[in-house]
């Protein structure tokens, strides 16, 4: 899907840097990266049909006025777990790259 091109190109380039690394080290460096990927995009992505479900479910209603569901405040307290998710899922690479700058192969 659209949604996975940068994350698994960014994926197959640390694969290729990693060269003569061990097997061991390349298939950790998937498996986190995988990981990273599938804990963040999926937030991201399908974001409007969550919070569709969370306010249905009645998360944060006790944020609203009595009937009036949902409401600013709702709705804002959930953006916030939206901005969470967008950070996490465009600032996790930036935090990868300095752990592979510090602890990658050396040449």
């Amino acid at each position: 899907s659209s949604s996975c091109f940068w994350p698994c190109l960014f994926v197959l380039r640390v694969m290729v840097s990693l060269g003569d690394a061990s097997r061991n080290v390349k298939v950790a460096v998937l498996i986190l990266a995988s990981l990273q990927i599938g804990l963040t995009a999926g937030i991201v992505m399908g974001w409007p049909a969550f919070q569709r479900l969370l306010i249905d479910n009645n998360v944060y209603s006790n944020l609203c006025p009595e009937g009036q569901v949902p409401c600013n405040a709702q709705v804002l307290k959930m953006n916030y777990i939206y901005d969470a998710g967008i950070f996490a899922n465009t600032g996790s690479p930036v935090l990868t790259g300095v752990i592979l700058d510090r602890f990658g192969p050396k040449k």
